[in-house]
């Protein structure tokens, strides 16, 4: 199921952005490129929000325990972290940022 989950606007080049679609509490990135991506909101080390971590590039690092994850594939790159973060794809389409969800 597609879902629009904020404006374009709303995300700026090199930034994240905590969203809600349907049931999953998601963050969406744009890259310097302007392609933009999401990931489940939730570190799987830790259980953490990583929409409160840092940006760095292509890869976001959980604020709790310093693991790291692609921001595209959502693959941990970055010990304590074994495990990916579920990714979700992701585009730009006329002025809205619009993730695809399970039902």
């Amino acid at each position: 199921m597609d879902i629009a989950v904020c404006s374009s606007s709303d995300l700026n080049v090199e930034n994240m952005l905590p969203v809600q679609a349907g049931r999953f509490a998601l963050v969406v990135f744009r890259d310097k490129t302007g392609v933009v991506s999401a990931l489940l909101d939730r570190c799987s080390h830790a259980d953490v929000k990583l929409s409160g971590g840092t940006l760095d590039g292509c890869e976001v690092e959980c604020p709790a325990h310093g693991a790291r994850f692609d921001t595209k594939s959502g693959k941990n790159t970055c010990m304590p972290a074994v495990v990916p973060v579920k990714s979700f794809p992701a585009r730009e389409e006329k002025g809205t940022i619009i993730v695809t969800v399970p039902d």
